[in-house]
């Protein structure tokens, strides 16, 4: 992993990797008690950035835990 100044340190690595699965835990808990939700919806609600969110979205489907559905130009999410 680069940085602006260099190669990140293994500090650096873990509490990124720490803040992707504390995230997509989160992200678990409100699709878990909301159910199917609009992603723009999630977006808003869940206390994260844009980037953290792709990157627990992305952590939850390499789990096979997550569904996105695209309805036209809408998109939702859902567990499994």
């Amino acid at each position: 992993m680069k940085t602006m100044g260099g190669t990140a340190t293994e500090v650096e690595k873990v509490c990124s990797v720490t803040q992707i699965g504390e995230t997509a835990g989160i992200l678990w808990s409100y699709l878990n008690s909301h159910g199917e939700v609009p992603t723009s919806k999630v977006m808003r609600e869940v206390n994260c950035s844009r980037d953290m969110l792709q990157r627990a979205v992305g952590w939850l489907a390499r789990e096979d835990k997550v569904v996105l559905c695209r309805n036209g130009a809408a998109e939702t999410m859902k567990l499994k």
